[in-house]
């Protein structure tokens, strides 16, 4: 993964959330010039301005990394890493839709393995949802880690470790059980989205923070909450969840879907402390 990029600041990792939710995900994380990207649903138009507005020159980035093959997760990537000219890494075993076209290189990852790079190392992991060889992302620079967590019903001893030593997560908080009990959904839908295969709740989330609030006392320094329905959550809903459980003392972001935001920190810094 060596590509001529931009300059930034030594020791600042710089992330975005190009959008997510049921329409289109993409993530972006840029060290020294460099960048990844996990996911795209967008089209090659909307992801580039995206990657504008956020900062990130196209340039700088190296491969795209994807989670799964549900449109909202594919539909555009093949399209970027044609015109980036960068390869796709997905999970062993995985066979892609004819739709994703010709690529510039595919590279396969074996799930609960570190794959190392030359500024950042990798580590898949497998996610529970109804669709061939689905996986997160756990990436690691300079000793600090940040995961994205979405796009399953359950979770593992494997993502409560990975998500409790992040120093960013990115965390489905997916619907809320009584807007999807009471919603038009058909009710092998509901059933589908609730199931093990599924996504997470905001009670789950919420429960799964709680959990790492309670067993840590070296807390993430910033958690995302992504990936909300469209049709079965609102922001306020996930709030709510938070506030009602030990989670409140974390600090979290709620991300509406398509919305676009960026972070940063710096290696070396201190950690925030739990209670």
């Amino acid at each position: 993964m060596d590509r001529k990029g931009t300059l930034t600041i030594n020791n600042q990792v710089r992330y975005a959330v190009l959008g997510s939710g049921s329409s289109a995900n993409a993530y972006i994380f840029s060290y020294g010039g460099r960048s990844l990207i996990v996911d795209n649903g967008f089209s090659v138009k909307e992801a580039l301005a995206r990657m504008d507005k956020a900062g990130i020159s196209p340039a700088s980035v190296d491969g795209l990394f994807l989670t799964h093959t549900h449109g909202d997760h594919l539909k555009g990537a093949g399209a970027l890493c044609r015109r980036l000219k960068i390869p796709m890494f997905i999970s062993a075993g995985l066979k892609l839709p004819d739709s994703v076209g010709k690529l510039p290189g595919l590279y396969t990852m074996q799930p609960g393995r570190d794959h190392n790079f030359s500024w950042c190392s990798c580590l898949p992991f497998s996610t529970c949802h109804d669709v061939e060889k689905p996986v997160g992302y756990s990436f690691t620079i300079q000793g600090e880690r940040m995961t994205v967590l979405t796009d399953t019903g359950e979770l593992s001893d494997e993502m409560f470790y990975l998500a409790s030593s992040s120093r960013v997560l990115f965390l489905e908080a997916n619907y809320d059980p009584g807007m999807l009990s009471n919603g038009p959904y058909p009710a092998s839908l509901k059933r589908r989205i609730s199931s093990k295969l599924g996504h997470l709740s905001n009670l789950q989330a919420a429960d799964f923070l709680a959990e790492i609030s309670s067993r840590h006392t070296v807390m993430p320094e910033s958690v995302y909450l992504c990936h909300l329905s469209q049709n079965n959550n609102r922001p306020e809903k996930v709030h709510e969840a938070l506030e009602a459980s030990r989670a409140a003392n974390l600090h979290y972001r709620i991300l509406d879907r398509g919305e676009l935001c960026t972070g940063e920190f710096f290696i070396g810094n201190s950690r925030n402390l739990g209670p």
